[in-house]
C-alpha cells in the first residue's frame, strides 16, 4: 500500500452464519480500556456484507465502552467490480454516503471488500477484477487522512450448492468451499478457501511490507 504505516491486508473467513461476521471480529478486537475510545470501520459489498449488521456491531462496542462509527456501500447481488465501477448505483449507504466520497474523505482503522460473483451484472467477476478493484479502493483511502488502515477480505458463505431453500440433506457446505480454484487473473469469482486464498496472497504480493 502506497501511505506508509498501514496495517496488513487481513481475512475473515465466514464460515457458516451470518452472524460470525468480519464486524463482529472487529468489535471483539476493540480493547478494554479504562478510557473510551473511538474506531471507525467501512464495508463495502453486497446483502452479505449488510446482513453482518454493523450498526448492531457499533452498538456491541458501546456496550465495551468504546465508539465505533460505521459507514457502507451496499448494492444488492452486485459483484465487486460492478460496485467500482459504478459508485452512484446503490442500495444501502449511510452518513458516510458511498465508498467514493467516503474513503478518502475519513479516517477509518477498518475496510472490508465482499468479493462475489453474479452473472447479471455484464462485465465477469474474476480474480483479476476482484484484484483490481480491491486495490483501487486501498489506493483511494490512502489518498485520505486514513494513516493506520486494516484491510480485509469479507469471506461470504456459500450458497447452498442445490439451489434449494431450505437445503436438501444432501446439500453440504464443503461442496464449494473446498473446490480447488487456480491462481489465474481469469479464474471465476467464487466463495470458496481456495479462491479467497489466492486472492489474499495477490494482495500481499501487491503490497509488499504491509
Amino acid at each position: 500500500m502506497a501511505k506508509a504505516g498501514n496495517r496488513p491486508i487481513g481475512r475473515e473467513a465466514e464460515m457458516s452464519k451470518p452472524v460470525c461476521t468480519m464486524l463482529i471480529a472487529i468489535a471483539c478486537a476493540l480493547p478494554l480500556s479504562a478510557m473510551a475510545q473511538t474506531f471507525s470501520a467501512y464495508a463495502i459489498g453486497n446483502s452479505l456484507s449488510y446482513d453482518s449488521q454493523p450498526d448492531g456491531i457499533a452498538a456491541m462496542a458501546a456496550s465495551q465502552g468504546n465508539t465505533l462509527n460505521v459507514g457502507y456501500d451496499i448494492r444488492s447481488a452486485a459483484p465487486l467490480t460492478y460496485i467500482a465501477a459504478r459508485p452512484s448505483d446503490v442500495t444501502i449507504t449511510n452518513g458516510y454516503g458511498t465508498w467514493n466520497n467516503a474513503l478518502p474523505n475519513n479516517s477509518w482503522n477498518f475496510v472490508s471488500f465482499e468479493p462475489y460473483y453474479a452473472a447479471s451484472f455484464g462485465t465477469p467477476s474474476t480474480l483479476g477484477t476482484d484484484l483490481a478493484a480491491i486495490q483501487s479502493f486501498i489506493n483511494l483511502t490512502n489518498t485520505g487522512p486514513s494513516t493506520n488502515t486494516n484491510f480485509y477480505i469479507y469471506e461470504g458463505w456459500p450458497s447452498i450448492p442445490s439451489g434449494n431453500y431450505p437445503a436438501l440433506p444432501t446439500d453440504q457446505y464443503s461442496t464449494t468451499w473446498d473446490q480447488a480454484s487456480a491462481n489465474n487473473p481469469r479464474t471465476q469469482t467464487s466463495l470458496s478457501a481456495q479462491y479467497f486464498a489466492n486472492l489474499y496472497t495477490d494482495l500481499k504480493a501487491a503490497n509488499p511490507g504491509d
